[in-house]
């Protein structure tokens, strides 16, 4: 039945999943097209340019050295983490609450599987949907490297890519437990957003302003660090853990928090 279940929730959402990976694809391949047209950019003028506060704002403090890896960190990981975190928080928003939201939800519970298995069997259709898109991201970039014979590391892209997949599981887990706490979906939805933006800017802002520094370390966005990792080549399985750890203790405070609603849709 749990896979029966799994395999529904891929297909209701199949459309807007299908959109959204084939637009990581092309946005990932056009992108890294860019990347030769950058080659006469002096380094200078960009980390001047990175230095500017407004900028910083929006980036935190990243390294610039006109080399592959960097350029694709600056900006093509770092946004499309957050877009694809703003999916998923739309995503998880249908899963649970959406279900009340749409009065579905005593249809699915008559089905004899239990809500802790309900939970976690949508939890993996987002494990399924992430891979699939983190796989589209990986083949468009090593699509265009290939074909413009781009010098990198695709083993370190893949690496990157993969910390976003951990990073989006991650914040999945939170708007999973925000979608199994709240009736209306929508509302689950703002507020997932309305948590993303918020570790966004803490992590950004921390970055630069001494006095918010600690404040970073509640930012998941600081332990998926795209710019570091590509440019030192350094894996932190620290980072990971952390992450991995948000998803787990997330994933099981929804469950909790599912189990013991009152779930009326009269």
């Amino acid at each position: 039945m749990s896979l029966k279940v799994l395999r529904q929730t891929l297909l209701d959402k199949w459309k807007s999943i299908g959109l959204v990976t084939a637009l990581f694809f092309v946005f990932m391949a056009y992108y890294t097209a860019l990347y030769p047209s950058t080659a006469s950019l002096s380094t200078a003028s960009i980390n001047e340019l990175l230095e500017n506060p407004a900028i910083k704002v929006l980036l935190g403090n990243l390294q610039w050295d006109n080399s592959f890896e960097s350029y694709i960190s600056t900006k093509g990981l770092m946004f499309t983490g957050l877009i694809a975190a703003g999916f998923v928080a739309w995503l998880t928003a249908g899963f649970l609450s959406g279900e009340v939201d749409h009065k579905t939800i005593d249809l699915l519970l008559a089905q004899p599987i239990v809500r802790t298995r309900l939970v976690l069997t949508r939890y993996a259709a987002l494990v399924a949907t992430v891979t699939i898109m983190m796989l589209a991201m990986l083949v468009g970039v090593v699509v265009a490297v290939k074909a413009l014979d781009i010098t990198t590391s695709i083993p370190w892209i893949a690496y990157a890519i993969g910390y976003m997949g951990v990073l989006t599981l991650a914040f999945g887990a939170i708007a999973m437990s925000i979608s199994a706490y709240l009736s209306d979906g929508r509302k689950a939805a703002l507020t997932s957003l309305g948590v993303l933006v918020l570790m966004y800017f803490m992590e950004t802002v921390g970055s630069i302003v001494d006095l918010l520094g600690p404040i970073r370390y509640l930012s998941l966005f600081h332990y998926a660090r795209y710019n570091e990792m590509l440019m030192t080549r350094t894996l932190s399985l620290v980072d990971v853990g952390v992450m991995l750890a948000v998803a787990i203790v997330f994933v099981a405070l929804a469950v909790v928090a599912f189990q013991r609603r009152d779930i009326n849709v009269s």
